[in-house]
């Protein structure tokens, strides 16, 4: 494990663990209980006081399975179509006429369902009436459109709009290509597809204008839209593939957000209905609950890549531009530009405060902002790269401190700390710049976390600790540090 990973809070200490007895295929929650799919007849329903009662909902296998939170809809290989409230009552709403197996399902308005067998979709109306219509190759996907009784059947070739309560012909949506999944839009909007290659496809249904979204390492399995619609969290790649959709071409000319990169593939994504959170699920059983428009993950990819500079936007949709410059500069060198339409005095002074390196306010001239950027890059480079502290060599650069052949084991706290005093060798360097510029406090705390740092470091650098020839306390005004050991 990476010591970022070793610092991401773990949900384990608030999940329990629930003996399914078998493949779980599909999972929903049903209001509060938690409702699994298992491959092989039954639902296995756990209630927030944790009891747990099996359902049988199919004579043989559970082949797909849709939720709306108040009921799931689940498909089988015996030809039925089945609907299971959270009180574990369950009823077969159709058996197919020829005992074909059911290949996908879908919820709509008003009680309305819809699956496929083969070649064939069928929607049975909030009045019980069963009508079916006719494709020309097998059904990848089904879904109903948010509002309305309007069924998008995906298929090879494109996808087929269907209005079951109209006489007239669906509409036909083509693609080239076999599209096995298909989704609406929270708002109606834009209507994507899982293709058979590695890639999505889309249409906004305004002008049937078509959406190209490519570039992933595996086939997506799994797509979902974070609340409101903004977001489509996909699978598909060894980390969480984000298409913005605020606008309204939708992800048309734009990049995806790439967040929690792992080593596993991405096999699940699942968004949380009130709040922008998606969790993760990984091949090797990782699972992380991300946050999309959060601080988080700008200082985990701080911490993570290591880049030369930081170019910070006060005005962070869901986050405080200067609590993360706090943050970026907590345990860290890495230089900070802030950008910000805010001019008043007061705001550039809080964010140099902070530990930026330069203020910019907008709207800026490009070639200004670059003549900056070059600035602090040359500055943030006189830093010294390697010392030698008696028998000790520290490389800065590698993170890495040597007493002879033996590695001394520093923290990143440790190598910053020594990183700084070595810039102003011979120098006093007063505890409260040391907690501003390496803690990344903007006031002086009341905390003894320099004394405490500097105590270890001679532990381990010193030949004695007590008589220390390189750190050196000058009391009443800070700490001093000299490689000639005087």
């Amino acid at each position: 494990m990476t010591d970022t990973q070793a610092q991401i809070p773990s949900v384990v200490d608030r999940t329990r663990l629930v003996a399914a007895g078998g493949p779980v295929v599909a999972t929903h929650f049903l209001r509060q209980t938690a409702a699994f799919a298992l491959g092989e007849e039954a639902l296995l329903l756990v209630a927030p006081d944790g009891a747990e009662s099996r359902v049988a909902v199919h004579e043989g296998g559970v082949l797909a399975v849709a939720s709306d939170s108040a009921r799931i809809l689940t498909g089988g290989d015996d030809g039925k179509v089945v609907v299971t409230n959270a009180k574990g009552h369950s009823e077969t709403l159709a058996t197919d006429a020829r005992h074909r197996w059911i290949d996908r399902v879908a919820l709509g308005p008003d009680g309305v369902i819809a699956w496929s067998a083969g070649k064939q979709a069928f929607v049975r109306t909030a009045k019980g009436e069963i009508k079916s219509l006719d494709l020309p190759s097998s059904v990848g996907g089904l879904a109903f459109a948010p509002k309305g009784v309007r069924l998008a059947v995906a298929h090879y070739g494109g996808v087929s709009l269907w209005f079951p309560n109209a006489q007239a012909a669906p509409e036909m949506l083509a693609w080239k290509g076999s599209h096995l999944d298909a989704l609406f839009s929270p708002d109606g909007k834009f209507l994507v597809t899982a293709m058979q290659e590695s890639t999505l496809h889309g249409w906004r249904l305004a002008d049937r204008k078509d959406m190209r979204m490519s570039g992933y390492g595996a086939r997506v399995r799994s797509l979902d839209w974070t609340v409101g619609g903004k977001w489509l969290a996909t699978s598909g790649s060894t980390q969480l593939i984000l298409w913005p959709f605020q606008a309204k071409d939708g992800p048309m000319g734009k990049t995806p957000r790439i967040l929690a990169p792992a080593e596993a593939q991405v096999e699940v994504v699942a968004c949380h209905p009130k709040q922008e959170v998606v969790a993760v699920g990984y091949a090797d059983g990782l699972v992380l609950l991300v946050r999309v428009d959060d601080g988080a993950e700008v200082i985990r990819r701080v911490r993570s890549f290591a880049p030369d500079l930081v170019l910070l936007d006060v005005m962070l949709p869901g986050a405080d531009g200067f609590e993360l410059c706090g943050l970026v500069r907590q345990g860290g060198r890495t230089p900070v530009i802030m950008l910000t339409a805010r001019d008043q005095k007061r705001d550039k002074l809080r964010g140099l405060e902070l530990g930026a390196d330069d203020y910019v306010t907008k709207p800026f001239d490009f070639e200004e902002l670059q003549a900056r950027i070059r600035a602090v890059l040359r500055r943030a480079r006189q830093m010294v790269v390697r010392i030698t502290l008696g028998e000790t060599l520290i490389d800065f650069r590698a993170f890495k401190a040597m007493r002879g052949h033996r590695e001394l084991r520093l923290s990143r706290r440790e190598f910053d700390l020594l990183s700084y005093l070595a810039e102003r060798e011979g120098a006093v360097v007063p505890r409260s710049e040391l907690l501003r510029e390496v803690w990344g406090f903007p006031d002086e705390p009341s905390t003894r976390a320099v004394d405490y740092a500097i105590r270890r470091l001679r532990r381990k650098i010193e030949r004695d600790p007590h008589n220390p020839q390189h750190i050196h306390t000058v009391h009443g005004d800070g700490y001093c540090l000299t490689s000639s050991g005087h």
